[in-house]
């Protein structure tokens, strides 16, 4: 395939895919957009975020998300996702992405690092994103003259590319650049950010702020070293409430001593009130009036080729979409068992899904190798012992070949909590959906196989292939489902609209609510970045006003039209102790229950010294663990959250030594050390270097956002978009 034919099928908008392209010395120099602003009160000239003198100006925020919705809502159909498409949040992620932007500008230029656009452009000619080299090569390889013409002269490009097309229209070569120039704008930060980070992390780096190679060494040890050992476990969650005592007075003390650790930032808490959107029976009297329609269109249908243009008639009045080519295990899962067995150009229908009645057109099928397996399985979980897992899994392989069924088999013995209830049932998937070790065994069995136990990160699996599919299938789809009327939409908002009113003229929220017959509930406290209800603007509200404060009506996903009211403001500080009472008792329960177990623990460990550390002299009243082959990491099986404490003591005693009683986080504990496998000083030698090169590049990361996140709390940003919008 020729560069040109390769460009035309993903160009211009094969750049709405490229996450990283920025050539602003080259492209950007006819275009700003503070030259956009004009003094005035409409929306147009406003600023929806101010960081310190910088800000994001309502048309760069539309233009990135106008973009980022259309390249998303794209990728949902693709996928078949349209209903999980949620436009709040790309506006919430697109000004979240922007005003970090800012502060990462204003923050790196404080530490002397000046971004320029030349700097940008000598990194786009000298490192091209892989995806343009895939692009821009032929059989001879990478074409980088072409390339460095499409991204220095786009107009030129665009001539090019019109001359070799012989189908081309007038006008089509400025279209043409037109786009590559829009796009290149739209994504321009991206890199920007990316090579500010890097200086950052670079700048962090030299001045110290990664850690030292000692530590590193002492972790490749940690993570590379085993111990065998013996344990006992007094859990804090066994002791019970009756076994000990609260003072109230001990407890406030208690809270006293560690208040500092309960300071909180400022939080609110709303009461609302929601109209729920649902369709009304006339609404549904509708849906069925269209079904009637389509299918007394089929009826009319005296030919195969009369069925497909009333088909695209339908498709065009009802709004039919189209899928890409896909493998059978992507098409929506309520079309697989009706499409499963059509041909090419048929009409299948009505089919009926959880939401909607549809029709289907096969519009395309395309067969081949497989590309997808329906299959179910049996887990066997390795529980720290592969032998006996292996050994537990063989007898369940011999069952299933003598011809037990199968899904009994996975309901009763598989230990994959998500699939064994459904007898083992995975559905169709393709390939890269499974860990590589069960796809290979799956792929290469045939249909009715059972294979022997296969391992994988996850355990022993026994697959049952069930189906393949070689096809992968392009369909229309008419969807007809019951959906919101305009009518019903009016009497919510006149509902939610007379509430209000009430409401802002001194009546109780609740009971007016209540008269109206809408929804009420109220939310937990949350925080000015949270957005409640899923919507910036309540939280924005919330803390812009008072208790008691009440908005207009307000239109949201999954809630339908809302009414909502301040019901808390709690200020920033240390609470009131009624306030936390509740999580002050528990961390004191703990404590004490704590403190109850430290004599028991103590007796045991008497105990255990005096009959030789030998911990079995005990198992007849407490449980001895065993536990293999365990890191000095703090992460015991069975034991929740970290001990390091623990870990620690077994690495730190000698061989058959027993600790004294060990006060964790859950408990007390008592380990005996019965082996360590600590890693050679010749393997750490030979394996450091690139062990710590690969562990500072982790460091950077993470020190760059903590970093990071420590720069934005201490950055004054003052978002307006509550001044703009009602819906983000």
């Amino acid at each position: 395939m020729g560069i040109f034919e390769r460009i035309r099928q993903a160009s211009p908008w094969v750049l709405t895919t490229f996450a990283v392209v920025f050539v602003g010395f080259m492209v950007l120099g006819d275009m700003d957009f503070s030259s956009l602003q004009s003094t005035g009160n409409s929306a147009q000239n406003r600023m929806v975020a101010e960081i310190g003198e910088r800000g994001v100006s309502y048309l760069e925020y539309e233009n990135n998300v106008r973009n980022e919705i259309t390249a998303q809502r794209q990728q949902y159909a693709a996928q078949g996702k349209e209903d999980q498409f949620n436009e709040n949040a790309i506006r919430r992620a697109v000004y979240s992405n922007m005003v970090d932007s800012k502060i990462l500008e204003i923050k790196s230029e404080k530490m002397g690092l000046n971004i320029t656009d030349k700097v940008v452009g000598d990194y786009m000619i000298a490192y091209p994103p892989q995806t343009f080299v895939q692009s821009f090569s032929d059989s001879t390889g990478f074409r980088r003259d072409v390339y460095l013409r499409y991204i220095t002269n786009p107009e030129g490009f665009a001539n090019d590319m019109v001359a070799n097309n012989p189908n081309a229209t007038p006008g089509q070569a400025q279209e043409i650049t037109t786009d590559i120039r829009e796009r290149l704008r739209q994504i321009s930060g991206y890199l920007e950010k990316q090579i500010y980070q890097n200086s950052v992390q670079v700048a962090m780096q030299e001045a110290g702020s990664i850690v030292s190679n000692e530590y590193l060494k002492q972790k490749y040890i940690a993570d590379n070293s085993f111990a065998d050992f013996e344990m006992i476990y007094l859990k804090t969650s066994d002791v019970k409430d009756e076994e000990i005592e609260i003072k109230e007075d001990e407890l406030r003390k208690f809270y006293q001593k560690y208040s500092e650790s309960y300071k909180q930032e400022a939080q609110r808490r709303i009461k609302y009130a929601s109209f729920r959107l649902s369709p009304s029976q006339q609404d549904s009297i509708n849906a069925k009036r269209k079904l009637q329609k389509i299918a007394n269109l089929f009826s009319k249908a005296t030919s195969k080729q009369d069925v497909q243009k009333l088909f695209k008639d339908a498709s065009y009045e009802f709004g039919g979409e189209t899928s890409e080519l896909v493998p059978f295990s992507e098409l929506d899962r309520f079309a697989r068992s009706y499409l499963k067995n059509a041909v090419e150009g048929e009409i299948v229908g009505p089919a009926s899904t959880l939401e909607s009645t549809n029709y289907y057109r096969v519009a395309k099928i395309d067969s081949g190798d497989v590309t997808d397996i329906k299959a179910s399985h049996i887990l066997v979980n390795f529980n720290n012992n592969k032998d006996s897992a292996y050994k537990e899994a063989m007898k369940i392989y011999q069952r299933a070949i003598r011809g037990e069924d199968f899904s009994s088999l996975a309901i009763d013995l598989s230990q994959d909590k998500g699939s064994a209830p459904q007898g083992g049932d995975l559905g169709y998937f393709g390939k890269g959906k499974m860990v590589e070790e069960f796809e290979t065994a799956a792929f290469a069995a045939n249909i009715g196989d059972i294979t022997k136990p296969v391992e994988s990160q996850f355990g022993y699996h026994i697959i049952n292939v069930v189906d393949k599919v070689n096809k992968k299938y392009q369909v229309e789809t008419i969807a007809i489902k019951p959906t919101v009327g305009s009518n019903t939409r009016k009497q919510a908002q006149l509902k939610a609209k007379q509430l209000s009113d009430e409401a802002l003229n001194g009546g109780d929220f609740e009971a007016i609510a209540e008269k109206f017959g809408a929804v009420v509930g109220e939310s937990a406290p949350f925080f000015d970045s949270q957005p409640i209800l899923g919507s910036g603007y309540i939280t924005s509200f919330a803390f812009k006003n008072e208790k008691g404060q009440i908005t207009k009506p307000i239109e949201l996903d999954n809630f339908g039209v809302t009414v909502v009211q301040v019901s808390e403001v709690i200020p920033e500080g240390i609470p009131n102790f009624e306030n936390v009472k509740e999580n002050v008792e528990y961390l004191y329960k703990n404590k004490l229950k704590k403190d109850l177990l430290k004599a028991k623990a103590q007796k045991l460990y008497e105990a255990i010294t005096s009959a030789g550390s030998d911990m079995q002299t005990v198992s007849a009243d407490y449980e001895v663990r065993v536990i293999s082959n365990n890191k000095n990491n703090g992460m015991i099986a069975g034991v929740q959250g970290r001990e390091n404490v623990v870990t620690s003591a077994v690495y730190s005693q000698d061989i058959g030594s027993v600790s004294k009683p060990i006060r964790g986080n859950t408990g007390y504990f008592i380990v005996k050390t019965n082996s360590k496998n600590v890693v050679s000083d010749d393997l750490v030698n030979k394996n450091l270097a690139e062990y710590i090169k690969a562990e500072i590049q982790k460091e950077k990361r993470g020190g760059f956002y903590g970093w990071f996140q420590q720069v934005k709390n201490d950055v004054d940003v003052i978002d307006k978009r509550s001044d703009i919008y009602t819906s983000y």
